[in-house]
């Protein structure tokens, strides 16, 4: 039934967590490809004592976790593949879930069910989804980009399953993008085929993971993924779905100004604040405020910056 697939790099904390929620699936139907991706702080070494036949180590060695995520899609045996991080856990029933529904509604595309965030805080929430239509326990997703922008994701890497034909006629992960590679291979499954929701949990994700907090060099710039999503919504017919893609597009540029101002880089972050691009961005307000803070001299905008995170408790 399933190929469930965890890309592992230097998650030696987390990763026995990731393997035992898979293990203790209710629906037993699976195999499990552990793909690491040159790991150098022994995270191989916490699996020595978990024993079990449907374990199976793969190994990437092209660095990038799309590459990791395709080599355990083209090894997998099964018909769908269900992909998890190495730092976050299903809960006991999901494979169960996602079973249900593809067997309620064989036409899709994708399948998710929904999850549980943990932010850095410790705070526990369940993952926000806006549906424009009737819905009940399942539902068909009816629009991808609106919840992108304004919500969480409604697809993720620990939350939905896909069979392998479907996701190899994608082309699985880009592997040139090193950020926003799952928004865009989840994007095209939505528009190809229908993509079905559970409003039950079964993930956890964990914000508070390693690394989850630091603010990398590559959002300090434009992000290549910007430049995809604009090509796709220029490819997109319908014009509501196209300018949709664009504001997620915005989103995008909007973040890296925000890592600029994490870093204390106002000037470049009110240059992607004043991007025109920004006019398709759905909270005027929020830029408003941001543009604002990021004309004042970099001691005082990063005062304001650090105190509005506080009492938003941003995480």
């Amino acid at each position: 039934m399933f190929s469930v697939i965890i890309p592992l790099y230097n998650k030696r904390s987390y990763i026995a967590r990731a393997v035992k929620s898979v293990l203790a699936q209710s629906c037993r139907d699976f195999e499990l490809l552990i793909v690491d991706n040159n790991s150098n702080d022994d995270s191989l070494k916490e699996l020595e004592s978990i024993i079990d036949s449907r374990i199976k180590v793969l190994f990437e060695t092209r660095q990038g976790v799309s590459f990791a995520r395709n080599k355990g899609a083209s090894e997998a045996k099964f018909q769908y593949l269900v992909f998890l991080d190495a730092d976050d856990e299903f809960l006991p029933h999901h494979l169960a879930e996602l079973k249900e529904m593809i067997e309620a509604f064989p036409d899709g595309g994708a399948y998710a069910d929904s999850y549980h965030i943990v932010t850095r805080t410790g705070r526990k929430r369940e993952r926000k989804i806006i549906q424009t239509q009737e819905e009940g326990r399942f539902f068909k997703l009816v629009d991808f980009p609106l919840n992108y922008i304004a919500a969480d994701m409604p697809v993720t890497s620990y939350n939905m399953a896909c069979s392998k034909a479907f996701f190899q006629s994608l082309g699985g992960f880009p592997v040139d993008l090193s950020y926003g590679e799952d928004t865009v291979l989840f994007l095209k499954m939505f528009l190809n085929k229908p993509v079905y929701i559970s409003q039950r949990p079964g993930a956890i994700y964990w914000r508070n993971a390693e690394n989850r907090s630091d603010v990398p060099e590559r959002l300090l710039q434009e992000l290549p993924v910007i430049g995809v999503l604009e090509k796709i919504a220029a490819k997109t017919e319908d014009k509501g779905l196209s300018e949709g893609i664009m504001a997620m597009a915005a989103k995008n540029l909007f973040l890296v100004g925000l890592s600029n101002m994490l870093v204390g880089k106002t000037k470049e972050a009110n240059a992607f604040f004043l991007d025109p691009r920004m006019d398709y961005y759905s909270r005027p307000n929020q830029l408003l405020l941001l543009k604002v803070i990021s004309s004042f001299p970099v001691p005082i905008a990063k005062f304001l910056f650090s105190l509005i995170l506080k009492v938003k408790q941003v995480n």
